[in-house]
């Protein structure tokens, strides 16, 4: 999939989109990346650059990854401790706060 064809947003935004998405769905429950991909505004089938910004996550422990299947080797994703932490900070800023007048939070 070349770079054309994905959609453009920012790297920030999307990781934003991924722990909204898991933080909603519940703490502690897992995620598929086909799940993630789905909802983190990246293109169709553009795992290598998903599998990029989830590396990222789990380096900055927004997210943390656990393996099923003794074979396969399946990756499921979950919040950490600091996405949750994120997540509960945004909902407690107030909808009047610069930060939101970003594209970021758009």
């Amino acid at each position: 999939m070349s770079i054309k064809s994905r959609r453009y947003s920012s790297r920030d935004k999307i990781k934003l989109q991924i722990i909204s998405y898991m933080f909603e769905k519940e703490c502690n429950s897992l995620s598929s990346k086909y799940e993630l991909l789905h909802h983190s505004g990246i293109g169709m089938y553009d795992y290598p650059y998903l599998d990029r910004i989830l590396s990222e996550m789990e380096d900055t422990l927004w997210i943390k990854v656990s393996y099923s299947g003794v074979k396969s080797k399946k990756k499921h994703y979950s919040l950490d401790l600091r996405g949750q932490e994120l997540m509960q900070f945004l909902q407690k800023l107030d909808d009047n706060s610069p930060l939101f007048d970003l594209d970021l939070f758009s």
